[in-house]
This record gives structure tokens, C-alpha cells and sequence, in this order.
């Protein structure tokens, strides 16, 4: 009768911790894609893109990126043969709660795989994202010389999650304008 009571507890104890590490793991956002984010892709669209990490969600121009309780599209890139950089952005909040949102979430990779911050942004200066979805732009100035080729928009909300959102823009002459969608 003792070994009974002996197994059924090593039974419970088993069952609580798996019970507790299900709770730790969607309270991180982790247990793939059940969790609300989306599904990560890296190669899949870009397959030549360097610094791929296995989180990434490469998108289409107007497809969103689903990472860490906002839902984000990348609508259009459009470069100015100077360069100049503009990122028409939309964000959504899918938490309850107001999240935090930086322009400096934002980065743009070059051909030559130098990464650039935001020179302005137009998203507003309240810092976060609500009920309503956030529009705004989030401008770069590239070095215009060596801006032929594939750049890629990176969408970084949350510093300790690997996922990110990356578009592309393709300019095929650095010295003339390009634009997506």
C-alpha cells in the first residue's frame, strides 16, 4: 500500500511541474505559434539575406509580422535617389494593456550589411500603442553610393525576444528612385 501512495505521488509531483512549466512558458510568450505570434520564416522569402537568425518573420510589403503582443506591417518603402529611406509603418496592439513603441525598434539593412537607425519618424510622440493602431513613418538616410541592391526593413520590438519582422526594398540604381507598393 505504501509504494501505491509513493507512486501516485511521483505521478502528482510529475503532473504540477508540467502543469507549472506550461504556465512559465505562455506567460513568456513561448509554445510556438498557440502564443499569438507568427510563424518564423528566415530564408523562406529572402533566402540571400545575411543575419538570419531562426525567429525572424520575413513578410511581404503589406503583410504584418505578429511579435510580442503587436501586430506590425511594413505598407510601403520608398527610397529618393539621395539617400533617403522612408518606411510607411502601421502597428497594432493586441495586448490588453498599452505597450511601449520606439522608432528605435526599427532598423534598415543595408547591401552592403551596414545597419541604420532612424533619422525622425513621424509615429507619435505618446511612446505607445493602444486600442487604435499607430501609423506614421520612420525615415533613414543611407549612403547614396552604395545604395543599389536589396535592403531589409528590421522590426525589433522587444529586446529580450529574438523575433523580428524584416521586408524588403529592392533598388536596383542607387542614383534613381525606387518604391514598393
Amino acid at each position: 500500500m505504501t509504494r501505491a501512495v509513493g507512486v501516485r505521488l511521483r505521478v502528482g509531483m510529475v503532473m504540477a511541474f508540467a502543469s507549472l512549466a506550461l504556465v512559465v512558458l505562455a506567460a513568456c510568450g513561448g509554445g510556438g505559434s498557440s502564443s499569438g505570434g507568427g510563424e518564423p520564416n528566415p530564408g523562406e522569402r529572402f533566402p540571400d539575406r545575411a543575419n538570419q537568425f531562426r525567429e525572424d518573420q520575413e513578410r511581404s510589403l503589406g503583410d504584418a509580422a505578429r511579435l510580442s503582443g503587436y501586430t506590425t506591417t511594413v505598407e510601403s518603402v520608398a527610397y529618393d535617389g539621395d539617400g533617403t529611406v522612408t518606411v510607411s509603418v502601421r502597428i497594432d496592439n493586441r495586448d490588453a494593456e498599452p505597450q511601449p513603441m520606439f522608432s528605435t525598434d526599427w532598423q534598415l539593412v543595408s547591401p552592403d550589411v551596414t545597419t541604420y537607425e532612424p533619422v525622425s519618424s513621424t509615429l507619435p510622440s505618446t511612446g505607445e500603442v493602444g486600442d487604435e493602431p499607430v501609423t506614421g513613418d520612420v525615415v533613414f538616410e543611407v549612403d547614396a553610393l552604395e545604395a543599389t541592391g536589396d535592403f531589409y526593413v528590421v522590426y525589433k520590438p522587444d529586446r529580450l525576444d529574438a523575433a523580428r519582422g524584416i521586408w524588403q526594398l529592392q533598388v536596383p540604381d542607387g542614383s534613381a528612385p525606387a518604391a514598393a507598393p
